[in-house]
């Protein structure tokens, strides 16, 4: 399966995963975001920047976001590794919201070249009228001096995806977020991850350098306590995956 996914990435520059969270752990976190709504610790993670009216939240540095279950989950690593060619770091992890009424965002690309993917996890069901993502196939940059050229009109790939599912994408494919008519803020959890050796905190072309010109000071300091503590996360993953490896194994016997 991973293998496949890992294909789809590499040629069409984006692939969709279904049932990769348990959706109970989605709507925990979904409970979770409902609960900080109208905090001033919310208002001040929150910019207004993103294109089209999507407002960006770097998530809060608390259960239950910065756990295991919610920030790594073992086959996408891999898969982001792969995809890579090295071990990953946690770029940013926000949440992306879409307020009911807002239009299609124009075609963008959220990087100019290679060396970051992103994952698109929405906290609710998405149907057409819910803002779902779109996507230009085949237009990530593979060379800084080649970039491939975009129809506005399409054809797209329209990510209608449930909870439990999400996307992965280069962070340079052609994407937009579509219209949201469906009544309600239409929300997902977004993290961005590039290679170790190009997390700088801000200096490569990755979304940490946009961050820093959208947010307050408070966003940086969340945004820097998931950076820091994303490698241990990781590890803490893999050894529950040997455990749970050796304990399937001793089962057999």
């Amino acid at each position: 399966m991973m293998s496949a996914a890992l294909s789809t990435l590499q040629l069409c520059g984006f692939v969709i995963l279904e049932d990769v969270f348990a959706p109970a752990v989605i709507k925990q976190v979904h409970a979770a975001t409902s609960l900080l709504i109208g905090s001033s610790l919310l208002a001040s993670l929150t910019t207004a920047t993103l294109r089209a009216g999507r407002l960006e939240t770097v998530m809060p540095f608390q259960e239950p976001f910065n756990t295991t279950k919610v920030l790594v989950q073992s086959s996408v690593t891999k898969l982001v590794t792969s995809y890579l060619g090295g071990t990953p770091a946690l770029d940013l992890f926000a949440m992306i919201s879409a307020p009911n009424g807002t239009e299609d965002q124009g075609l963008h690309r959220d990087t100019q070249a290679p060396g970051s993917v992103t994952a698109h996890v929405p906290l609710q069901d998405l149907t057409e009228t819910f803002g779902p993502m779109q996507f230009a196939s085949c237009t990530h940059v593979l060379d800084v001096a080649v970039k491939p050229k975009v129809e506005t009109e399409g054809p797209f790939v329209t990510a209608t995806i449930n909870v439990g599912s999400m996307v992965l994408y280069d962070s340079s494919v052609v994407h937009r977020g579509s219209a949201n008519s469906y009544g309600e803020v239409r929300q997902a959890l977004m993290a961005s991850y590039t290679k170790v050796d190009k997390a700088d905190l801000g200096e490569g072309d990755h979304l940490m350098k946009i961050l820093k010109e959208g947010h307050q000071t408070s966003s940086l300091e969340q945004a820097a306590r998931f950076r820091e503590a994303f490698p241990g996360l990781m590890l803490r993953a893999q050894g529950l995956d040997e455990q749970r490896h050796a304990c399937d194994g001793h089962a057999e016997l």
